[in-house]
This record gives C-alpha cells, structure tokens and sequence, in this order.
C-alpha cells in the first residue's frame, strides 16, 4: 500500500476552486492505486515561519541527529510519503506565503536529504511523485513560478524527478465560464493515470505535428482558419496566444 499525502494549502476554505480541482486529483489517484491517505490543511497545522531563535534550535537537533521534536512532524509525513499532492492557489505569480514557510519545514539535513563528500544534494525520502494542483483568475502562461520553484526544490533537493502540474487558469476573464473551464478540467483528469512514460516531452517540440499542437491546445485557442497550417500560424503570430498554448497543462502532461 502507498502512502499519499494531501497538502491543502487552500485559502478560500468554502469555495475553494483549487480544493475543487485537488480532490478530483486525488480521486483519479484513489481510484488506481491502493493508497493510505494523510491531509494536512496548512491553515489549521500551527505552522511558523523559520526566525533566527528556532533557526538556532533546529540546527542543534539536527547536529545531534535528534529528530524527535514536533518541529520535524511535516519532513517525517513527507519523507514517508510515496505520492504527495500540493493543493495552492496561484497568487501574485506563485503561491501563498503559508506554503513557503511549509516547505522550509521540510528541507532537513539527513532527515530528507543529505549532501554528498562534493557537496551534492541527495535526496533520503520514499517520494516518487509530486502532483502540484492550482488555480488562477488570469492566465498562468510562461508565468508559472510557483510551480517552478517547487518543482526545482523537489528535483534538485530531493531527487524526487517526477513532479508534474495539474492547473485551471482564465477563471475570472471577462466572459469565460469559470465553472465550465473548472468541470473541463476536472474532466480531463479523469483519463489521466499520473504514470511516468519514456521520454514523456512536457512542452510541445520535435515529434508534435500540426494538428497534433491544434488538438491539444486550450479550446479558447482552437478557433480560426479550418486549415490546420493557417491556424497554426495565426496563433504563432499571436505571441502571447501562442505561448499560453505552449504553456496549457495539456502539453505539460501529455
């Protein structure tokens, strides 16, 4: 039985569209893996931020190898993990502060990684895969720092290489149906395993046709000239169109 841990980093506790997006996640999971799951809800988890008085105590557990503080609850939870599921809304280009002061919680010396004799980060967790859920009001496009960062610190700090993206965007333009765009992608999800393929391509490149690129684009996108060479075009004329396209979570996750 794997271990799946649920992150809710959600704000708008009652009417949260990422929670809405995240539970249809961990539903595909449930339903295809057998998994123990375990939910930690950022808000109500007594979380604080790292100041220079706890920076000294930690750094003395961690000398002694003594992990038996409550400080070191969440690394345990994550380190015990075999599935992890971050649940954030996209603010100001990335995600709230709470999760920030989450993740430092986790970044542990010898708890859930270590450093080689030439100083390279070695990752000490069971997690095989990450699944970063959000939403946003605007468009996410090449913008998407939050999932950067958090995929670059599980990759780089804990080895952790499979680290996808799961996201909504468009919600509050101007004339989009957010709870059509919201179902769609829930949707979307229901075909999807989370299993890493050979080679899996996360952008579009060598290998993508024409129509293959037109298919896969965001519906709002698939308007134009009914030839596919023309549209396609069109949106590589369209700059910015052309990029939240390149950018859509369908080309991220194939």
């Amino acid at each position: 039985m794997k271990n799946l841990l649920y992150i809710d980093g959600c704000v708008s506790r009652e009417n949260s569209r990422t929670e809405k997006l995240a539970q249809a996640c961990l539903r595909r999971i449930l339903a295809s893996d057998d998994c123990r799951m375990e939910t930690v809800v950022l808000e109500d988890a007594g979380l604080t931020a790292l100041d220079g008085a706890m920076l000294k105590k930690r750094e003395r557990w961690i000398g002694m190898g003594d992990f038996s503080d409550d400080y070191f609850r969440f690394a345990k939870t994550f380190a015990a993990a075999d599935v992890v599921v971050f649940a954030v809304p996209y603010w100001d280009l990335a995600f709230p502060a709470l999760f920030k002061v989450y993740l430092e919680h986790l970044a542990i010396l010898n708890l859930t990684f270590r450093y080689t004799e030439d100083g390279h980060p070695v990752g000490l967790t069971r997690v095989r895969k990450v699944l970063y859920v959000t939403t946003a009001g605007g468009f996410i496009g090449r913008a998407n720092f939050g999932f950067e960062y958090v995929k670059g610190l599980m990759q780089n700090l804990f080895g952790i290489a499979d680290v996808r993206f799961v996201g909504a965007e468009g919600l509050d333009i101007c004339g989009h149906d957010p709870r059509g765009i919201l179902e769609a992608a829930i949707r979307t999800l229901q075909t999807k395993t989370f299993e890493r393929r050979p080679a899996e391509k996360e952008t579009g490149g060598p290998g993508y046709s024409v129509q293959k690129i037109l298919q896969k684009s965001p519906p709002e996108l698939q308007k134009g000239p009914s030839c596919g060479i023309l549209r396609l075009k069109t949106l590589l004329k369209s700059g910015p169109l052309f990029w939240r396209m390149m950018n859509h979570e369908n080309f991220r996750n194939p």
